[in-house]
C-alpha cells in the first residue's frame, strides 16, 4: 500500500525531523492525525511516547522513577510548578527544580523516600536545621483554629497556602536535580487549585500528568488569572507568577487578568478532575486518544467574573462547589466531619468507626474489617487492584524477609519448581525446553506465606520476626498489582532458567496480607531435569523451609 505525502515526509527524513514536524501541531491536531490509519497512528504514538513519557520526566529527578511515582499516588501528593508547565508545553529546557506539594500528615513517608533517593535538605534559616525542626517550627506559629480547619472548606486562599518551599539537593552543580517540598494542611490538589492562573494549573497526580487547562493553555494560548484574595508579596507563589509572566511572555502565552471580553472555549462550570475538559496523560503511554478518557476525580468550581464572586482584577475563581456562595453569602460555618471509611466488601456495613480497619495489601486503597471480607471482594477489587495498586514502599519487617531469602532462598526454589510443574499440565518425563519454562514462570509462582510477629512496645524497641507458615503455587496475575506484574514477569524474561518466588507476609490472627516481596532466581543449566523429579524432591525439601529471623 502506497504511502501519502505526509507518512513518506516524516518517514523518510528521520527521528529529528519527526520530532521537530510534531512540536509545531497541537495536542488536538495530533490526536485527529492519530486517527487517519494505522501507519501515522504509530508514528504519533512513537512522537507520544518520546515527548510526553510521565515516568521519563520523573526519571530526571529520581533514581527509583517507578517508586517515586507510586510513593505519590498513595500519599496524594502533587508534582507541579515550572517543570511540569515546561513538560505539558514540550518546551526541551527543563533544567528546573521539581515542585512537590504534600499534606504535612505525610512527611513520616515522604522524607525518608527523598532521603534514600540521595536528596539533603538545605536550610535557608539556619546552619544544621532540618527540615521537621522547620516544619515544627510553622506549626507553632501557625493559630489552633487554623490547624484545626485545614483548609477543607475554608474560603480563604491562605489557608490553602503552602509552608516552605523546603529545598532539597542531591549534588549542589545541578539545579536540575533539586527538589524543592511545599507543605500543606489540605488536600495538595486544592493548594493547585488556588495558584495564580490557569496556565499553572498543570500536575502531577494518582499516577498520570494532568492539565485542568489544556484548551486555553495549550490551543488557544491563554492564561486567566484566577486570584482570590490578595496574598503578600512575599509569599513564594509570587516567585511562581513572576516566573510564568516572563515564560508566557517568551513563549506566546497571553495572561487575561481582568476585561469584559467574553472568550470561548474557557473551561468553566462544575468540574472534576478527569473530566472531558481536561488532559490526562497516563504513567505508561499506548493509546493517542488515552488523551482524553479518564475515570472521574475530586470535584471542583470554575466560575468567571460574569458570576459576581470574582476578584476586580481576576478573570476566573476556582475552588471547591458551591463554598463560596453559602460561606460568603449567607455566613454559614461549616463543620467538617471525620473520614468515614467502611469495609470494602459491599456486603458488609462496618467502619472504622465500629472497629479498626486494614488495607488491601495490594494496593492500599481499599480497607477490610476481615479477612473474609476481603476474599469475599477479591473477584470484583482484583480487576482496580492490579492497576492502581502503587508499588510497595519498603516495610520495617523487609530484612527479615531478605534475610530469610539469603537463608532459605535456595530450599524454597527447589520446593517450588515441584509446585509450579505439579500445576501444570508439561510431560513430567521430558526435560521442558527455555521457552516452556519462561512460559510457565511467567504465570505460576512459589508463594512462600511467612508469619509476622511484633516484638517490642514500640516506637525504635519495635522489632518485626517472620516465621514460615506454608508454601503453595499461585497465579502471579492474583497476586501482584499490574506495575509489579510488568516488572516481575521482565525479571523472568531477562535471566536464563529463572524460577519465581512470592513471599507474603501475613499478620495473625486473621491472617491479612501485609506485604508481596517478589524474588527471581536462577537455575544452573546443568540442574535442569524432567519435572518428574522435581516433584519427586519436594518432601525432603518441604521441612527445610522452617524458619524464623527477626530483630529488626
Amino acid at each position: 500500500m502506497a504511502l501519502s505525502v505526509i507518512e513518506s515526509t516524516v518517514l523518510g527524513h528521520g527521528v529529528a525531523f519527526l520530532l521537530r514536524f510534531f512540536d509545531r501541531l497541537g495536542p488536538k491536531e495530533i490526536c485527529q492525525l492519530s486517527k487517519t490509519n494505522r501507519c501515522l497512528m504509530g508514528i504519533t504514538r512513537f512522537y507520544i511516547l518520546m515527548r510526553w513519557d510521565v515516568l521519563g520526566f520523573l526519571s530526571r529527578f529520581f533514581v527509583e522513577e517507578d517508586e517515586a511515582l507510586a510513593l505519590f499516588s498513595a500519599e496524594n501528593a502533587v508534582l507541579f510548578g515550572p517543570a511540569v508547565v515546561k513538560f505539558f508545553d514540550r518546551v526541551k529546557d527543563t533544567h528546573f527544580a521539581l515542585d512537590v506539594c504534600v499534606n504535612v500528615e505525610t512527611l513520616d513517608r515522604i522524607l525518608p523516600f527523598l532521603e534514600s533517593e540521595g536528596f539533603r535538605y538545605i536550610s535557608s534559616q539556619a546552619k544544621g536545621a532540618t527540615v521537621r525542626g522547620d516544619i515544627d517550627g510553622e506549626i507553632a506559629r501557625t493559630p489552633v483554629e487554623k490547624l484545626k480547619s485545614s483548609g477543607e472548606r475554608n474560603m480563604s486562599e491562605r489557608d490553602r497556602s503552602a509552608w516552605g518551599p523546603y529545598d532539597f539537593v542531591r549534588d549542589l552543580r545541578h539545579v536540575f536535580r533539586r527538589v524543592r517540598l511545599h507543605v500543606v494542611r489540605c488536600e495538595p490538589y486544592r493548594h493547585v487549585l488556588s495558584l495564580h492562573s490557569s496556565g499553572l494549573m498543570n500536575f502531577i497526580a494518582w499516577g498520570c500528568a494532568i492539565s485542568l487547562f489544556p484548551n486555553s493553555s495549550l490551543c488557544h494560548r491563554r492564561s486567566y488569572v484566577s486570584r482570590q484574595e490578595c496574598v503578600d508579596d512575599t509569599s513564594f507563589s509570587s516567585a511562581f507568577n513572576t516566573w510564568f509572566e516572563s515564560y508566557a511572555a517568551a513563549m506566546g502565552i497571553h495572561v487575561v487578568k481582568f476585561g469584559y471580553k467574553i472568550y470561548d472555549g474557557v473551561e468553566i462550570g462544575d468540574r472534576y478532575i478527569g473530566d472531558g475538559l481536561c488532559w490526562i496523560i497516563p504513567d505508561k503511554y499506548r493509546d493517542p486518544e488515552a488523551l482524553i478518557r479518564i475515570s472521574s476525580g475530586p470535584y471542583f468550581e470554575v466560575l468567571d467574573w460574569l458570576s459576581g464572586t470574582t476578584r476586580a482584577d481576576s478573570y476566573l475563581r476556582i475552588g471547591e462547589p458551591g463554598v463560596w456562595r453559602l460561606t460568603a453569602w449567607f455566613g454559614i460555618d461549616m463543620d467538617v466531619p471525620g473520614e468515614l471509611i467502611v469495609c470494602g466488601n459491599p456486603d458488609c456495613l462496618i467502619s472504622n468507626m465500629d472497629r479498626p480497619l486494614q488495607r488491601c495489601g495490594g494496593c492500599g486503597a481499599k480497607h477490610y474489617c476481615g479477612r473474609e471480607c476481603q476474599i469475599s471482594d477479591w473477584p470484583v477489587h482484583k480487576i482496580a487492584c492490579r492497576v492502581i495498586a502503587p508499588k510497595a514502599l519498603r516495610k520495617p519487617w523487609t530484612p527479615a524477609v531478605l534475610k530469610y531469602n539469603m537463608e532459605f532462598g535456595s530450599r524454597a526454589a527447589s520446593y517450588g519448581l515441584g509446585l509450579a510443574f505439579g500445576a501444570c499440565t508439561f510431560d513430567l518425563m521430558t526435560p521442558p525446553t527455555e521457552v516452556q519454562w519462561r512460559r510457565l514462570w511467567s504465570k505460576i509462582a512459589c508463594c512462600v506465606e511467612l508469619r509476622l510477629d511484633e516484638e517490642g512496645e514500640g516506637g525504635a524497641d519495635k522489632h518485626y520476626k517472620v516465621s514460615f507458615l506454608r508454601a503453595y503455587a499461585v497465579k502471579v496475575e492474583d497476586e501482584l498489582p499490574e506495575p509489579r506484574l510488568v516488572k516481575y514477569r521482565r525479571n523472568i524474561a531477562n535471566r536464563d532458567w529463572p524460577i519465581g518466588i512470592l513471599y507474603k507476609v501475613v499478620k495473625p490472627p486473621d491472617a491479612h496480607v501485609e506485604s508481596v516481596t517478589t524474588v527471581t532466581r536462577p537455575l544452573q543449566p546443568s540442574d535442569v531435569l524432567a519435572p518428574v523429579f522435581y516433584v519427586a524432591n519436594m518432601p525432603a525439601t518441604a521441612t527445610a523451609l522452617e524458619g524464623s529471623f527477626g530483630g529488626f
